[in-house]
């Protein structure tokens, strides 16, 4: 979602039919950006602290990330709001973290959805499902929340160190935005996993949905 958003912003910037802001002079659209991620991040704000309390791991991971990327879009939208380069933060440890984070949540997201719409399915399925569940039960759950929503961003971000060549680049507007190395790897690494995680998200969301039953047939 934010790398389809920065792409957007990034062509607008570039369109030659634009007349160009005067250096130093804050963009618009860089102020719509960062006043409606900031609206959208008060919003959901409350559903993750009610998520938190109730230790519903994968809602509150997936919530979490949705919300850093909205902060990460209004620092970014704030910081290099005009076309003065020569004014402009040059991202040293911040976009090194940034640039982390952003690879971390293409995967974090569809893997955080995909706890949630394990759980979901869990609950729907009446052949296997229990009214309680054991200990040892509910530890296995977390253990494979914990590992989807955390344990799979964390595998992204070492990923990454494997396939960039350059620490990151800084954009007018997006700010930080991650490298990558044109190869195969890259795309074994970094573009694949999130595509995998979207099949798993599809396969749980067929099985949520309500299957209609044949019930008993009559005795002919």
């Amino acid at each position: 979602m934010q790398n389809f958003a920065r792409q957007v912003f990034a062509s607008t910037m570039e369109d030659s039919t634009l007349p160009p802001a005067p250096a130093g002079q804050v963009y618009t659209i860089a102020v719509l950006l960062a006043t409606i991620s900031l609206i959208l991040l008060l919003l959901i704000l409350p559903p993750l602290f009610w998520h938190f309390r109730n230790r519903n791991i994968g809602a509150t991971s997936l919530v979490a990330w949705i919300s850093t990327t909205l902060l990460l879009t209004i620092i970014n939208a704030m910081l290099w709001s005009t076309d003065d380069t020569a004014q402009w933060f040059n991202g040293k440890g911040l976009c090194d973290l940034e640039v982390k984070i952003m690879i971390a949540s293409q995967v974090a997201l569809p893997s955080s959805l995909a706890a949630v719409l394990r759980g979901l399915a869990a609950v729907l399925d009446t052949d296997r499902a229990t009214l309680t569940k054991t200990e040892s039960q509910r530890r296995r759950d977390r253990i494979i929340d914990l590992s989807w929503c955390i344990g799979a961003p964390l595998l992204q971000m070492v990923f990454h160190e494997l396939v960039h060549f350059r620490r990151y680049y800084v954009y007018g507007i997006s700010g930080c935005v991650p490298v990558l190395s044109n190869s195969w790897l890259s795309v074994l690494l970094i573009c694949v996993p999130p595509l995998i995680w979207t099949v798993v998200d599809i396969g749980y969301a067929s099985k949520s949905f309500p299957l209609q039953r044949e019930g008993p047939r009559a005795n002919e």
